[in-house]
């Protein structure tokens, strides 16, 4: 699918972007151009960086993996603190 129908840029093009290190909508312009031309992709490069975020390896660290989905527990600055 693409979202960035200005420079032809596929999800996957975008997202191997952001993979690379690109953690703002202006790196990723910067990187491939996403995003530079009229702006109307810019909500689902916002969108990507933030599904990025909650998978990424980082996080995905943070939660404790268990064999039965509905009960892995991911850190939480107010759980943790209690």
């Amino acid at each position: 699918m693409l979202v960035c129908i200005c420079k032809g840029l596929s999800e996957r093009a975008v997202k191997e972007t952001i993979d690379a290190g690109a953690s703002s909508v202006e790196a990723i312009g910067k990187a491939c151009g996403a995003g530079t031309d009229c702006g109307t992709c810019q909500g689902a490069l916002e969108a990507m960086l933030d599904m990025n975020a909650l998978v990424s390896p980082t996080r995905l660290v943070e939660c404790r993996r268990t064999d039965r989905p509905d009960e892995a527990q991911c850190a939480s600055p107010e759980r943790d603190a209690a």
